[in-house]
């Protein structure tokens, strides 16, 4: 003992101190990793909302984000950053550490229409991300200009048939989600209806109050107060199921068109190689935050509909958009250099 003590230096450095080392080293580094794993979260999570504060995404995130960090223990800071239609901020995350402390929280046009639509995009798409959970389906509402003679979806359909390259329909850009949905619209009906881009949804509802524009695809949420006061009419929603916030409003497909389904998801995503066991963590908490009465109260009042569900039922949905958005896009014609 005496002499290995005094000679301590030289077998840690002679090969079989090396060679102990070379053995116990990777497994307390395993055991490290290991205890981390079970200890997450440790530290405050960021998720990263890739539009304005105020938008959908940003409100959303908001309202289920406090009870999130109660179960988990820590804080879930919101970062808002915009530009790009969510490219900044989808970027920003993909590149962060997979360590389950930088999350997204995007809609489908991250994942199944920026990669399509922008001929250079500084990240590829669906796999890229670890799917966390689908939070809600975003759906947009047929709305029109009251001038039009039209009180459902089938008279809108007639009318335009029989006014070719008359009526126009607005969308918050070129390539975006409610372009797209016209573009389905149009194509499903067979009609010829001119696409006129704006900068956001409160220039489309403007354009569509003063007549400039005569039907556009907009979320509950932008067109309600309008809508209530009488100066525009809703025909239907843009999802095979009605809206439990506004059942009273028919779908699309069973008011004219079948088949006609352009639902988006909105949902937490995590860099792709973020550990099963935060991913999992991370669903659990979510889940429990959406079913709470007040949230779930407060985010239906938007004509949100929650969805939840597992991350592997979230990656499946993602990748079937992926697939709906190409076909769509390339339907367009949409390209973004």
């Amino acid at each position: 003992m005496i002499f290995l003590f005094n000679n301590f230096p030289k077998f840690l450095f002679g090969r079989l101190g090396f060679c102990c080392l070379a053995v116990v080293l990777p497994l307390v580094m395993v055991g490290l990793s290991y205890a981390a794993e079970d200890d997450y979260p440790t530290r405050p999570i960021k998720l990263v909302v890739p539009y304005a504060v105020g938008t959908t995404p940003d409100t959303i995130a908001r309202l289920f984000s406090e009870s999130v960090g109660e179960t988990l223990g820590t804080s879930v800071i919101i970062e808002n950053r915009p530009g790009a239609s969510g490219i900044v901020g989808t970027d920003y995350v993909v590149k962060s550490e997979p360590d389950g402390y930088t999350l997204l929280f995007a809609d489908s046009s991250s994942w199944a229409v920026n990669p399509y639509l922008y001929a250079k995009l500084p990240y590829r798409g669906v796999q890229d991300f670890a799917p966390v959970i689908r939070v809600a389906e975003l759906p947009t509402f047929l709305v029109i200009n009251p001038t039009i003679p039209a009180n459902k979806v089938t008279d809108l359909i007639d009318y335009a048939r029989k006014n070719p390259g008359k009526l126009s329909y607005g969308s918050v850009g070129s390539g975006s989600l409610h372009h797209l949905t016209g573009e389905m619209f149009k194509s499903m009906a067979k009609l010829d209806i001119l696409h006129v881009p704006y900068k956001g949804s409160p220039q489309v509802s403007i354009a569509l109050l003063s007549g400039e524009t005569d039907m556009a695809f907009l979320g509950y949420a932008a067109i309600s107060p309008s809508v209530s006061a009488g100066k525009l009419r809703v025909l239907g929603i843009a999802v095979a199921k009605r809206s439990p916030a506004n059942p009273q409003i028919p779908t699309i497909a069973e008011s004219g068109l079948p088949g006609f389904d352009m639902s988006t998801s909105i949902g937490v995503l995590a860099p792709s190689g973020t550990s099963a066991n935060a991913v999992a963590k991370l669903n659990s908490a979510i889940s429990k935050a959406l079913a709470s009465p007040v949230v779930l109260g407060k985010i239906n009042a938007m004509g949100v509909v929650i969805v939840g569900g597992g991350a592997q039922d979230f990656g499946e949905v993602m990748k079937k958009e992926s697939v709906k958005f190409e076909k769509l896009i390339k339907l367009s014609g949409a390209k973004i250099e």
